[in-house]
């Protein structure tokens, strides 16, 4: 995921650059800023997407392993014994 951080600082600089260098009737958004930006909303998709993935593989771990403590706790139980 840092990859994708750092790609899009790399494009954030690459626009900012290209625009301080401009003047006047140059401050346009050509087709090179155009595909930047367009860039730049890819990969913050496709970051905000690798975030929502990892919260839901962490919840469905966390539910995992209490579901696990669960059955090892009754499994128990069921055999007597007093530890997992």
């Amino acid at each position: 995921m840092k990859c994708c951080c750092c790609c899009c600082t790399v494009v954030d600089v690459c626009v900012f650059v290209r625009r301080q260098r401009r003047v006047g009737i140059d401050l346009v958004h050509d087709y090179p800023e155009k595909e930047l930006l367009k860039e730049v909303e890819v990969y913050q998709g496709v970051l905000a997407l690798l975030y929502r993935t990892k919260a839901q593989m962490d919840e469905q771990m966390r539910s995992h392993s209490s579901m696990f403590t669960q059955a090892a706790v009754c499994l128990c139980s069921v055999l007597g014994e007093s530890r997992l």
